[in-house]
């Protein structure tokens, strides 16, 4: 600890300016968070301010770096980034589990990077700006209720506390490699849109998804692949609608529906949504 200070007795008026160098030190106790361990850096603070140039420390499993600025202690402003190459994901899970957000089980396997930006009065949450972004690292998406794991899961997901977009998200799922990109343009009212496109989706895996989760009421079949670029959009989340565009084109496709006791092979050829229709 350095700190030097001054007093006006005809003022009465108190400076002081000062720094603080941590080395592996431990904060516990903590609500969530419950540790905080391996704190190392600097920081400097005077009568109305609190900053660091880079604090690391070790949290929720995961290293982490924090700069950032507190200034105007009567009325607290905060500008802070808080980053990590490696985030755990462990007590994330937890967290959204036990609030529900996410309406079925599931877990994110793995590890991400994150970049966050914080803005504003200190103590007024609701004011305060939030932006950053989260890389996803050949992460896994385990859902349980499905019977079905995501893997491969990479890219970037940049978020505000009012929206998300994602532009060239790659994961693999039913045996074929897909390329997604999505935004939320409104979390309060949400204006949802997502593209999916994979060159080759492996037919009868996702009949077997279908059947196996009775998504699909009527007992079918269905071998070869199809090419896959779709657009969706959903305006309201308590509405059905959802607004379809784009193509899936089947190649040399064989389909079994048991009630019919027939094959139908050798389909090629593509449907074009558009909106409420379908053209093929």
């Amino acid at each position: 600890l350095e700190a030097e200070g001054s007093y006006d007795f005809k003022t009465e008026a108190l400076d002081y300016l000062g720094k603080l160098a941590l080395s592996e030190t431990i904060f516990s106790g903590l609500p969530y968070v419950e540790r905080i361990e391996g704190i190392e850096g600097e920081i400097s603070f005077s009568k109305d301010n609190v900053k660091t140039q880079g604090l690391k420390m070790e949290l929720l499993e995961s290293e982490l770096e924090l700069k950032g600025e507190l200034s105007g202690f009567k009325a607290p402003y905060i500008r802070a980034n808080i980053s990590s190459q490696s985030l755990g994901l462990t007590k994330l899970n937890e967290f959204l589990a036990q609030s529900k957000i996410i309406g079925v089980p599931f877990e994110l396997k793995g590890r991400v990077g994150l970049d966050l930006n914080i803005d504003g009065p200190a103590f007024k949450p609701q004011d305060l700006k939030l932006s950053g972004q989260v890389v996803l690292k050949d992460n896994k998406l385990n859902l349980p209720q499905f019977k079905e794991e995501i893997s491969g899961i990479s890219g970037a997901i940049n978020f505000s506390k009012v929206s998300l977009e994602a532009k060239n998200l790659k994961l693999s799922a039913w045996g074929s490699l897909f390329n997604i990109g999505l935004s939320v343009a409104d979390f309060k009212n949400p204006l949802i849109s997502a593209g999916i496109s994979s060159s080759s989706v492996r037919l009868e895996k996702v009949a077997a998804f279908l059947t196996g989760n009775n998504l699909v009421q009527i007992p079918f079949g269905i071998e070869g692949e199809a090419g896959v670029n779709l657009n969706l959009k959903l305006t309201a989340l308590d509405t059905n609608t959802l607004e379809v565009n784009g193509e899936i084109t089947l190649n040399n496709a064989k389909i079994n529906i048991a009630a019919l006791k027939e094959d139908v092979s050798s389909i090629c050829g593509g449907f074009i949504f558009s909106g409420d229709a379908i053209k093929w």
